[in-house]
């Protein structure tokens, strides 16, 4: 039996998230603010990196965080929104989501 599972922590004085997943397609961060100048609109996707694999899958596996800028506006998602189903039984993918 394996468990996949996520976490995160949002550091608002730092605009930092910390963040592990075990298991999950890669999380989602949809942006609205480039991060290289955040005071610019923007829309876009990023594929944030996997941390390990899910849990109870084999003894002795190590996972890790990894640590990201945020900005306002900018929506984590960790419950792989591409599985969502839709009304008319069509699963929402990739193609829902503003460009990456």
């Amino acid at each position: 039996m394996n468990a996949p599972t996520n976490t995160q922590s949002l550091d608002p004085q730092a605009a930092t998230l910390t963040y592990a997943n075990a298991g999950h397609n890669p999380p989602l961060l949809l942006r609205f603010t480039d991060p290289t100048n955040p005071e610019r609109l923007s829309s876009h996707v990023e594929t944030l990196s996997r941390t390990g694999t899910a849990l109870g899958v084999m003894e002795g596996l190590t996972w890790e965080s990894k640590t990201i800028r945020v900005f306002v506006g900018d929506a984590p998602q960790f419950d792989d929104i591409t599985l969502l189903t839709l009304k008319r039984g069509e699963c929402y993918g990739k193609a829902g989501l503003p460009p990456s």
